[in-house]
């Protein structure tokens, strides 16, 4: 099935029953890349990502198929990207069609995809253009031939991409992002994950009169975060957004929460008298100067020794 080479710059079509049941036909132009495309392989020397899809099909479907992926026509730009596609993509034996055509300009050969035509795998006398053939196709042997662009058909064709076309769709946002003051003077927030394929959370953070910052990248699926960089006297308003490789969700509703000012000690007090009442008592008398003590401590040593506590007074 598909193109055969039988030398001398001959070849035959042998196509079953024409079912051109392909992914899509041409026209539209390139269209984006979608989150579901299966079997797609990654070729760590080229950086791009390659899907073979096999079914019977003429080289114009092939190209509308190929964008119906958001992809084109795999480019074959060297050897390495020859050999690594006949070892790990195309099944042996196999006919494809590629992105090669020369139909603006006969003999000029160029990619659909812009890259430069550096690198040829021609089959004994090929091309030879022979019925006006403008496209080119992978043969069962791996080489190349020309061929024409709506008749005939090869086992299928392989798609290229520039970036992973697995790209998921940007993940819903978080809610109902609530601050609380906890000890220590940290902030506890905590939010509502309304997503299933975030990789990460960003969490925004602005004092009082200030602009937006990054504050922390919450790892995907968390629900809190511990603040505990804050400075007492200080309000913080925060956001928090949840993020993938498809992009951003919308942020949350902003929280906002005051760090009270650090608390002082009470004033001392002054005029501290200490009169012999009786031979076994002695009565103590001061000045209180303040208005926020919770109580006195008093103290006292020996002549020799040192200061102890002696009470706790109110």
């Amino acid at each position: 099935m598909g193109l055969r080479n039988l030398g001398n710059g001959r070849r035959r079509w042998v196509v079953p029953a024409l079912a051109l049941s392909m992914l899509a036909s041409v026209g539209g132009g390139i269209r984006p890349a979608r989150a579901d495309i299966p079997n797609v392989v990654y070729n760590s020397d080229t950086g791009h990502y390659y899907k073979w899809v096999s079914g019977t099909t003429t080289w114009a479907n092939a190209k509308g198929g190929a964008e119906a992926l958001g992809g084109y026509l795999v480019s074959i730009t060297s050897a390495n990207e020859q050999q690594w596609l006949q070892q790990n993509l195309i099944p042996a034996g196999q006919t494809a069609c590629l992105g090669g055509t020369d139909e603006t300009v006969e003999g000029t050969w160029v990619w659909l995809s812009g890259e430069a035509w550096s690198y040829t795998y021609w089959n004994g006398g090929e091309p030879n253009n022979s019925g006006n053939e403008d496209y080119l196709a992978w043969n069962s042997n791996s080489t190349w031939n020309d061929i024409v662009g709506t008749s005939g058909g090869t086992n299928g064709f392989v798609v290229e991409w520039n970036v992973n076309p697995n790209i998921p769709p940007p993940p819903a946002a978080a809610t109902n992002l609530v601050g609380v003051l906890g000890a220590d003077d940290h902030v506890l927030l905590s939010w509502n994950d309304n997503s299933t394929n975030e990789a990460s959370f960003e969490l925004d953070r602005k004092a009082s009169a200030g602009t937006y910052s990054r504050l922390a990248d919450p790892a995907a699926n968390t629900t809190s975060y511990d603040d505990g960089n804050t400075v007492p006297s200080s309000t913080y308003t925060y956001r928090l957004r949840a993020v993938n490789a498809g992009g951003v969700s919308a942020y949350t509703n902003e929280v906002t929460v005051s760090i009270p000012a650090t608390p002082t000690g009470p004033a001392a007090p002054s005029g501290l008298q200490a009169i012999a009442a009786t031979s076994s008592s002695i009565t103590l008398g001061w000045t209180d100067n303040s208005d926020d003590e919770n109580s006195f401590e008093v103290q006292r040593q020996t002549e020799t020794g040192a200061f102890q506590h002696l009470a706790t007074l109110g």
